[in-house]
């Protein structure tokens, strides 16, 4: 049973560095620009004000750094 909570873990555990790697680099302002390209529909952003390509960037490169551990 204690293998598969491992595994469980194991499993989840480069989404969860990815989802929580924009948040540390938020003091960095570079490449600080939404994806959107500040794109709007009926008066709103298309994905959001917050979405920008630092944070894409910072979840791939973390997620992807902790699936090849």
């Amino acid at each position: 049973m204690t293998i598969y909570i491992i595994k469980i873990v194991w499993f989840f555990l480069p989404m969860g560095f990815a989802n929580m790697a924009p948040i540390f680099v938020k003091k960095i302002n570079i490449l600080n620009i939404p994806i959107d390209f500040n794109k709007k529909i009926v008066g709103e952003p298309i994905l959001g004000a917050d979405k920008t390509i630092r944070g894409l960037l910072s979840a791939t490169i973390s997620g992807g750094a902790i699936l090849l551990l």
